[in-house]
């Protein structure tokens, strides 16, 4: 089984690689097991237990149920959470080139924001972070949202695009350089009751960027090419389809 194992985990790892929209529209991913607050690079495990591919770090991958002779290891990226209470939460984000790294992989959004840049210089950030919950707020807007939860919901979005915008100007102030073009993932679980996956895969040393939402009641899933826009016409909105 070990060898059967390892068949079936590089078969769905070069299906994602290659085949990506398809893959995600039959087949669940799930990522987690990442550490620390920015992105880092090195070896991922990845497996396939149960219909679903499991990508982080080998125990991530193994506690999901996949034998530990059938983990296909991979280079890749990964991009933690950068949760609502972390001190660095709105400093710099490493910036990457293509390198040999072949996916990028960030944890499962119910409700967070993903912002993805492409720099001047040609290398890519990538930050999520986590919404603020009930009494994180300030003022007016912690009466309001204490009053109703579907206004808190509403309006964590909005917070949100302002704490991505944060990092993104204090990664520009670091290294001097400026975004040309970006694409900003926003999660509306509270409202769709969906899931949301987000991936990058690396072709001749550039990066293409995709969804999958999964419907937590049917499991029904669906696959999306995440489309780059200008910079210069940087509205911190996208749809929320998801």
């Amino acid at each position: 089984m070990a060898l059967q194992d390892q068949v079936n985990s590089r078969q769905a790892l070069s299906d994602l690689k290659h085949n990506t929209l398809n893959f995600l529209a039959n087949t669940r991913l799930t990522a987690g097991g990442l550490v620390g607050v920015d992105t880092y690079g090195g070896s991922l495990g990845t497996g396939v237990n149960a219909g679903t591919l499991y990508i982080g770090t080998r125990v991530f991958v193994t506690n999901s149920g996949v034998p530990a002779d059938g983990v296909v290891t991979t280079q890749g990226l990964a991009t933690p959470m950068r949760t609502n209470v972390a001190l660095n939460r709105l400093a710099a984000t490493g910036r990457f080139n293509g390198g040999n790294h072949t996916i990028w992989v960030t944890t499962r959004q119910t409700g967070c924001s993903v912002l993805i840049q492409q720099w001047q210089n040609g290398s890519y950030s990538m930050v999520h972070l986590q919404p603020y919950g009930p009494g994180q707020y300030s003022g007016t807007a912690n009466y309001l949202f204490g009053k109703s939860t579907t206004v808190l919901k509403a309006s964590q979005g909005h917070y949100l695009r302002n704490d991505v915008t944060a990092v993104s100007h204090a990664t520009a102030t670091l290294t001097g350089d400026t975004p040309r073009r970006y694409i900003l993932v926003q999660s509306s679980f509270s409202s769709t009751s969906h899931y949301l996956q987000v991936v990058g895969v690396q072709r001749n040393g550039s990066w293409d960027f995709y969804s999958q939402t999964r419907d937590q009641l049917s499991g029904a899933l669906a696959s999306y090419a995440l489309t780059w826009r200008g910079w210069s016409a940087y509205v911190p909105y996208i749809p929320a389809h998801f």
